[in-house]
């Protein structure tokens, strides 16, 4: 939740394995993630420790967790190996 080098340092592939399992996923609010995680459409985002103690009460509306788990769960079928293994065989010739 702070703007030092190693927060920035984030991992799209491994928020991306999350919301493949269907897991809500909270991260803080930053710019590797920002096409990625879509606060409360794919995800949940703070940018203050203030905001990650109010999301356990967004955590608690069932209805809307199962709609942001649905969503993620489709965002990172964008990620799948049978849509990007035709891309890579096409970079390397095969």
């Amino acid at each position: 939740i702070t703007p030092d080098a190693h927060s920035q340092m984030k991992s799209h592939n491994r928020a991306t394995l999350f919301m493949a399992l269907g897991v809500p996923l909270v991260v803080s609010r930053s710019p590797v993630y920002e096409e990625l995680v879509v606060d409360g459409v794919t995800g949940f985002t703070f940018g203050s420790a203030e905001e990650l103690a109010a999301l356990s009460a967004r955590l608690a509306d069932r209805a809307l967790v199962e709609r942001v788990r649905a969503a993620a769960m489709a965002r990172a079928g964008d990620y799948a190996l049978e849509r990007l293994l035709p891309l890579w065989r096409q970079v390397v010739g095969c």
